[in-house]
Parts: structure tokens; sequence; C-alpha cells
């Protein structure tokens, strides 16, 4: 009767202290939706959140991943095509901030809980946490069946590892892991001479602290900074010292894996520092990041710039996103440049919400080939021809019957060469099209750039058989007329694929695809199998 009382107690305690913490989309990509509150918000795995789209609710999902600032649920496939950084959120906690969390509270550790008073009960032991294994393992290969006369058949089997394990040496220290294993068979290459490559790729490798109760953070091994994306993958170590609740600062040093080979090589070395600053009100977020880089290989100077990156957002009715790369050119760099200081990157994109059903978004690309020490007796001409620089517009649409128009355009500057790089492209998405499950797209886009010009129409469906099946069908052209000589090329592909749930952990794929034209006559064959931990 007591343990019954007792088990009452805590669930009522658990729907007491029940909070709504609300906040915005921060960043989308299509496995994961990232919010703008973390373990100091009382958020904690396994809470529950309510995304709202221009308006209207769009999708329910659970916490995955938290940290001390910000959150992460896990998106089914095609989901993310619904949402958009700035959309509304609620997110319903599992408790109070402060409070003690109750028994059936999925945080990251699993602890002895305690009673009322923080009195534990003879022989009981406080403090023992389990670690939390998650990520997946993906096990797949693909098949290129050449059938034109050349047979250059590549058959690439992969094996990738993403996990993480949280709770390494210490409640707040997680380990972090991103590898890909794969081989590739090429036949009929080099005159009919078979060849086997193996590319093995370590992208992450690292241990991160990140108590929320600390004013310090770090990461060490092979990282990736979330922060200043100018930085790219490093072997050694990034600290991080939290000034309040909206500045940050902090240094990182190390060197530059083989961008190759993945390999860890000490030719080349790199460090800096960065400051960031995040505030966020009632209808408001914004974000602004400062960072300086200096690269040197074998002690010389490779490249130094600084990085500078701002974004925020006013609800969903408003969104901003603007980052770019300075140079800082010294000694050879300065002799090769003829300036002390040069502009070699710069993004922009805003997107505008006027009424529910209807956004526009643009943008401004200006990114270059950045000349370093090892690249410093390329030719010019071909770092300004690897340049494109221009605007990029788009209009999207919600109409009837769960319709989504989509029109959108880009310019971009040829340096160097007379003329432009021009591309269109409209279209329409459908959700649960005439109440058949069927959802679908159809795309038609021109384009015109140094190498060619023409059109590709193109036509998606998929379909959702019961809670484990997902169908999937597609079909296109291309049709293009080369610039070199002015050859038409025409070809057709068409594919299919097939997504099963098999159980709560394991999932598998399966897709083919076909060309079938001028200049094409390929089959592609591609199966996977992944484990969720």
């Amino acid at each position: 009767m007591k343990r019954l009382i007792l088990i009452l107690l805590f669930l009522a305690s658990s729907s007491l202290h029940a909070e709504t913490v609300r906040t915005v989309v921060s960043y989308l990509s299509t496995q994961f939706l990232y919010i703008q509150a973390g373990e100091r918000d009382g958020v904690t795995v396994g809470d529950s959140i309510k995304v709202v789209h221009h308006g209207t609710a769009a999708i329910s999902l659970a916490v995955s991943r938290v940290s001390s600032s910000f959150s992460a649920c896990e998106l089914a496939p095609g989901a993310a095509n619904a949402l958009s950084v700035g959309d509304s959120v609620t997110v319903v906690t599992s408790g109070a901030i402060g409070e003690t969390v109750p028994v059936q509270s999925s945080r990251l550790f699993e602890s002895t809980p305690t009673v009322s008073g923080g009195v534990l009960p003879r022989g009981s032991r406080q403090g023992v946490e389990r670690p939390r294994l998650r990520g997946r393992i993906l096990l797949g290969t693909r098949y290129t069946d050449d059938r034109e006369t050349a047979n250059r058949d590549i058959f690439e089997p992969t094996l990738a590892l993403r996990a993480g394990l949280e709770g390494v040496f210490s409640p707040h220290t997680n380990l972090e892991v991103r590898v890909r294993l794969r081989r590739t068979d090429r036949q009929g290459w080099s005159g009919g001479i078979n060849e086997r490559r193996w590319a093995n790729r370590i992208y992450q490798l690292s241990l991160r602290h990140d108590d929320p109760d600390s004013r310090l953070d770090w990461s060490a091994g092979r990282v990736l900074s979330s922060e200043v994306a100018g930085l790219g993958v490093m072997d050694g170590i990034i600290a991080g010292w939290r000034v309040n609740d909206q500045l940050r600062v902090g240094a990182f040093t190390g060197t530059v894996p083989d961008p190759v080979t993945s390999e860890f090589i000490v030719d080349e070395t790199q460090g800096g520092g960065f400051v960031s600053w995040s505030g966020m009100g009632d209808t408001y977020s914004a974000q602004a990041t400062l960072a300086g880089i200096g690269k040197y290989f074998q002690g010389r100077i490779s490249r130094e710039s600084v990085y500078q990156q701002v974004s925020g957002s006013a609800g969903y009715r408003f969104m901003i996103f603007q980052s770019s790369e300075i140079e800082i050119n010294r000694g050879w760099r300065r002799d090769r440049s003829g300036s002390a200081m040069s502009l070699s990157s710069l993004l922009f994109q805003a997107r505008w919400t006027p009424i529910e059903s209807l956004s526009l978004e643009t943008g401004y690309d200006n990114r270059r080939s950045v000349m370093t020490w090892e690249t410093r007796d390329t030719p010019d001409s071909l770092f300004d021809n690897a340049m494109r620089e221009g605007w990029r517009s788009s209009l999207r649409w919600r109409g009837p019957l769960r319709t989504v128009w989509l029109v959108g355009g880009t310019i971009r500057t040829r340096s160097g060469k007379q003329g432009h790089d021009t591309g269109i492209s409209a279209g329409v998405t459908v959700v649960d099209l005439l109440s058949s499950s069927v959802d679908g797209s159809f795309f038609f886009r021109t384009f015109n750039n140094l190498y060619a010009r023409g059109i590709q129409p193109s036509l998606n469906l998929s379909r959702r058989v019961g809670k484990r099946i997902r169908l999937l069908g597609r079909a296109g052209q291309s049709r293009y007329d080369l610039a070199i000589n002015g050859e038409k090329i025409t070809y057709l592909w068409y594919g299919g694929g097939c997504e099963l749930d098999l159980m709560q952990h394991l999932y598998l794929s399966a897709d083919a695809e076909a060309y079938r034209g001028q200049g094409a006559d390929t089959n592609r064959y591609a199966v996977e199998a992944g484990w969720r931990l």
C-alpha cells in the first residue's frame, strides 16, 4: 500500500511540475530539427514538442538530444520539407527547472532517484549513472552497371557509423564518432584493368564536455565546430567560456587532417579564437559569431582570415542569415594578391512571410577558391573560373488541396568571362493527393551555364503502406546543348525504391534507377540496412 501511495505521489508530482517552453526552430537538416532551448530551460530527452508552421500546427516530435542551450529532434524522411527555420515551437517539459526529475523521466542518464528532502533509503546508492548510446550503423552497397561499350562498372560497399556515447567519465562528457569505410571496385577502367581502392574517412572522433552548471565547455580529438563554420575539421581542442547567458568566448588549436585520406598529419596547423552572442525574446531570436583563424604549413603562413556570422528570426514571419570571410594577407599572400585584406566569401539569405500561406526568399552567394601555401603555384585563371557570385530568389505559396507551389531563379556572374549563369525552376508539391495517401512533386528547371544549356523536368511520387513501408517512384528527362561543340544530348531517367521499418531499431531500403538516351545507358542499384542504436 505504501509503495502504491509513493507511485501515485511521483505521478502527481510529474503532472504538477509539467511546464511549457516557447522557442523557435534554429536549424533544419534532412534528419534533425534543432531548437533554441536546452537543459538550462528545463528541457530533457523525451520531452514532447509541437511545431507551428505559418500559423498551423505542422508536426509533433520528441526531444532526442539535449545540450545546455539547444535540443534536437529526429525527423522522419521528408518531414523537413514542411518546416522552416523560425517556426514557432512549444516544448512540454517533464519537470520544472530546478525540480527533481521523476523516476520515469528519460534524461540523458538514468540514476537512482532521491526522495523528498534528498535522503536516500538505507542501502541505496546515489549517482549510479549508465552511459547512453545513441546513433546509427549503416551497411550498404551501390552498383553502377554501365551498358555502353566502355563497360565501366562500379561496385561500392560501404559501412558507416554515426554514434554518441553520453556519460563517458562524467555525466556531461560525451564521445562523438562519425566514421565511413568504403571500397570502390572499378571494372573496365584504365585499359580494362580492374581497380580497387579504399576510401575510409574519420569525420569526427572526439570527447565533448558541456556541463550546464559550469562556465567551461570543451571538445578534444577530431572535432567539428558548430559555431565557426570556416574552421572545418581539426585534430585538436576547442574550449569555450560562458561569460553570461548570452556571451561566450573561446579558443582552438590543432592540426588539419589530410582532406583526401582523412589521415592525421602535422604539416598544417591552425589556431585562433572566437566570441559568440545569442539573445532571445518573446517574438525574436538572434545570434552572432566573430572568429579569427590562422593556418600555417610547416611554420609558413598558409591562410589567415576573419570569419563572422549573423542570424536572426522574428517568429515565422522573418528570418535572416549572413556570413563572410575576410582574408588577412601577409608575406607571400600580400605579394600575390597586392592587398592587405580581401573578401573571399559572402553569403546572405532572408525569408519574409507576409501572410501565412505566402513566403518570399532571396539570397546572395559569393564564394571563391582560396589560395593557400600548397596551392600558391596554381594559375590565377583557375581560381577566377571557379568563382560564381550572384543572386537567387524564390516564392512559395501554400495553396488549396494541401499543395505548395514554388518558383525561383538564380543568376551568377562568371568571373573573367562574358555572360552569366542562369537558372529558373517552378513546381508543385502535394500531400495526400486526392485522399490516396500519395505524396508527389513535379518540377521544371532550365539552366544556362559555362558548359551547357537545357531543361530538366522531373516527377517524384511516394506512398506509405501501413506504418512500416514507404514506396518511392520518380522519372525525368534532361535535354541540353553542349557549349563546346553545340552537340545536343537527350536522355530519360526513371527509378523507384522501397523503405521498410522492420522494427524499432532495424530499417532497410532498396533503390534502382535507369538512364536511357544519347550518351546514357546505365543502371544504378543501391541497398542499405541500418540499425538505430
